[in-house]
């Protein structure tokens, strides 16, 4: 999963859903949430462009967001958020989840 500036961002538009792990580096749960969206992106028969996102960077769209917490799995397309994901509780549940947007 590669890291997405904020600048990155707004350079590209999303013609289909993106997923944006929200993150900050001295985060253990977020650590481990990014094991388990790599380990659910593996897994995918189909991949959707998933980023990793440092919060402490992207504070506009942390406010705009209204982000609450770290980890924070964001599913978006052209800037709307579709769904905001806190509890990054399983590999089989993110599969679930990104099933449902692959589709």
């Amino acid at each position: 999963m590669d890291v997405l500036s904020m600048e990155s961002y707004q350079q590209t538009s999303a013609i289909t859903v993106r997923a944006l792990l929200f993150t900050t580096p001295l985060c253990g749960t977020c650590q481990l949430a990014k094991e388990m969206v790599r380990l659910c992106l593996e897994s995918l028969p189909k991949k959707l462009p998933t980023y990793e996102c440092r919060v402490t960077e992207w504070q506009p769209y942390v406010q705009k967001w209204k982000i609450q917490s770290v980890p924070c799995l964001v599913f978006e397309k052209n800037g709307q958020v579709l769904e905001m994901i806190y509890a990054i509780e399983s590999v089989s549940n993110l599969f679930a989840l990104y099933k449902k947007y692959i589709n």
